[in-house]
C-alpha cells in the first residue's frame, strides 16, 4: 500500500503538477490523522468498557457485602437502643427516690461506661470511592446513593469524635469520682465471678438520688446516645437504599 501512494507521489512530482501532488500530500496528512482519531476511539472506548466492567464487578461484590453491613447497623442500633432504655430506667429511678429501686439502678447504670462508636468498616466501598468511581457513575440516582453512604461515613467519623471527647473529658471523671466501677453489671466476657475484684469503697446511692451532677450526667449521656441512633438510622436507611439500588444491576 505505501509503495502504491509513493508511485503517485513521484508521477505528480516528476510531471511537474505541483498542485495536484500538493493536494495529495494534504489528503494523505488527513488519512493519517483520521486513522490516528479512530485508532484513540478505539482505545478510548476499549478503556471505557474496561472500566465499566470494573465498576459492575464492585456492584456486584459491594451487593453482597451491604447484607452484611446493614445486619452489622440493625445490631448496633439494637444495641444502642438498649443502653438508651438503661439511662432512661436510672432517669426514673432518680425521680421516685426510692430505695428499693437502687439494686435495678446499679445494674444498669453501667451503661454510662459504655462507649458506642460508629464503627463503620466499609472496606470494599471505601476502595471504590478511593479509585475515583464515583464521578465515573452515569445513572444521576444510584449516585446519588453513593454519595449519601460517603456522607453518612464522614458524619460517623467526626461524631465519633465528639462522643470520645465526652466520655474522656465528662463521663470517665463523673464515675470515677462518684461511682464503684465494682457495682455495675459488666459483661461475661470481661471477668467471671471467680476473677472479678470485689469491694472498694461503699456509694450511697440515695444521696445520688439528689444529686444534680448525677442527673446531669446520665441525661447529657442520653442525649448523645439519641443523636447517635438517629444517625445511625439515617446511615442505615443510605445503605438499604443504595443495595436496593444495586440489586438492579447486579
Amino acid at each position: 500500500m505505501m509503495k502504491f501512494f509513493r508511485k503517485i507521489r513521484q508521477k505528480f512530482f516528476s510531471e511537474n503538477k505541483f498542485s495536484k501532488y500538493l493536494l495529495y500530500a494534504l489528503g494523505e496528512i488527513l488519512l493519517v490523522v483520521i486513522g490516528i482519531l479512530i485508532a484513540i476511539q478505539v482505545s478510548n472506548s476499549n478503556q471505557v468498557r474496561i472500566e465499566q466492567n470494573t465498576m459492575n464487578s464492585y456492584y456486584t461484590e459491594l451487593y453482597t457485602t451491604l447484607e452484611a453491613d446493614i445486619k452489622e447497623q440493625n445490631e448496633s442500633i439494637d444495641q444502642l437502643n438498649a443502653l438508651a432504655n438503661d439511662l432512661m430506667r436510672c432517669l426514673e429511678i432518680i425521680n421516685a427516690k426510692k430505695e428499693d429501686h437502687i439494686d435495678e439502678f446499679k445494674a444498669k447504670i453501667g451503661s454510662l461506661n459504655t462507649a458506642y462508636a460508629n464503627d463503620y468498616s466499609m472496606e470494599l466501598f471505601d476502595e471504590f470511592m478511593n479509585k475515583g468511581y464515583l464521578s465515573k457513575i452515569e445513572d444521576p440516582q444510584l449516585k446519588r446513593h453513593f454519595e449519601s453512604v460517603k456522607i453518612g461515613l464522614i458524619r460517623g467519623k467526626n461524631w465519633d469524635e465528639v462522643l470520645d471527647s465526652d466520655y474522656v473529658n465528662n463521663v470517665s471523671p463523673f464515675i470515677q469520682q462518684n461511682l464503684n466501677y465494682g457495682d455495675f453489671n459488666l459483661p461475661s466476657w470481661l471477668f467471671n465471678e471467680n476473677d472479678r475484684p470485689k469491694g472498694g469503697p461503699k456509694v450511697d446511692y440515695s444521696k445520688l438520688f439528689h444529686n444534680l451532677k448525677v442527673w446531669n450526667a446520665i441525661y447529657g449521656r442520653l442525649i448523645y446516645l439519641k443523636s447517635t441512633i438517629k444517625m445511625n438510622n439515617g446511615m442505615l436507611k443510605a445503605l438499604v437504599e443504595l443495595r436496593t439500588a444495586l440489586s438492579e444491576i447486579s
